[in-house]
């Protein structure tokens, strides 16, 4: 047990209530009066006081309530489930980026096979060290500097390239996303984030 519960339980086991807590405590009893009710899984009568939350009890005890099945709230109409789904179609979505799926498609040969030639030339270019942090000899990642799905022009381009071990890319992924994701980030953040690491 450590020192501060210790101290805790010390400092409250002799509290006592003040008379205007006993009084808020008796006032909060007669709103909300006693009764009776039967649990709906033992069949066996229970006392319970409802509150605006619980006005009615169906079970004595919990271990009723999760043997009759736990919590399950009141199953969703086809209707309701229809609305709910439009809700989340589109611009309604957080990760909606404008339509940037419908134009994609699965790489080509050609795409994939350049992609490795691009990779290996930013390697060569870098000397296989990440240029954020100079580490050599360590997990790296060829990065984008301009984004793929923004820049399609840029994709394959050497200049657009840099050398980043796995720490530094997943930083500048974090950026990226809370620039170009307004929607789902805050961009604020990001750019002043990213003018204080320029290299990244």
């Amino acid at each position: 047990m450590c020192t501060v519960h210790v101290w805790y339980i010390r400092v409250m086991h002799n509290k006592r209530h003040t008379q205007e807590t006993k009084d808020r405590i008796s006032k909060t009893k007669r709103i909300y009066p006693t009764l009776t009710g039967v649990c709906s899984k033992c069949s066996i009568k229970f006392e319970y006081r409802p509150d605006k939350w619980h006005p009615v009890r169906k079970y004595c005890s919990a271990k009723c309530m999760y043997m009759a099945g736990g919590r399950k709230g009141s199953p969703l109409s086809k209707e309701s489930k229809i609305n709910l789904s439009k809700r989340y179609i589109g611009e309604g979505n957080p990760s909606w980026r404008g339509g940037v799926s419908k134009d994609r498609k699965r790489q080509s040969y050609e795409e994939q096979n350049g992609h490795k030639i691009w990779r290996k030339a930013v390697f060569e270019r870098d000397n296989y060290t990440c240029v954020n942090c100079n580490k050599k000899g360590c997990y790296i990642e060829a990065d984008h500097i301009k984004p793929w799905a923004r820049f399609k022009e840029l994709r394959f381009d050497v200049s657009n390239g840099q050398t980043l071990c796995k720490k530094c890319h997943g930083i500048k992924t974090s950026l990226e996303l809370r620039i170009y994701w307004k929607n789902q980030y805050g961009s604020s953040m990001a750019l002043r984030q990213s003018t204080e690491n320029p290299r990244i």
